[in-house]
């Protein structure tokens, strides 16, 4: 997400940008779920991240349907 929606802990741009876009989706919130995140500045994967030396990466985790609660993940990458 960008550093507004992080910090406002709003998603304001969904899907309008590549660093704005949904990267799991809980169907089953008593499953476990696990998702790798690879740091690397190319990534062969279509549609992977690609983090850069330098840079500060934003994410949140919220329900979409009613807006409760609001984890954040900033990630800085040296």
């Amino acid at each position: 997400v960008t550093s507004r929606e992080f910090h406002q802990c709003r998603l304001e741009s969904f899907n309008l940008h590549s660093w704005t876009r949904l990267v799991i989706n809980c169907q089953n919130p008593f499953d476990l779920t696990k998702y790798t995140l690879n740091f690397r500045s190319y990534l062969p994967v279509p549609n992977g991240f690609e983090f850069h030396p330098n840079e500060t990466y934003y994410f949140l985790s919220t329900s979409i349907e009613d807006r409760t609660g609001c984890y954040r993940l900033k990630i800085h990458v040296h």
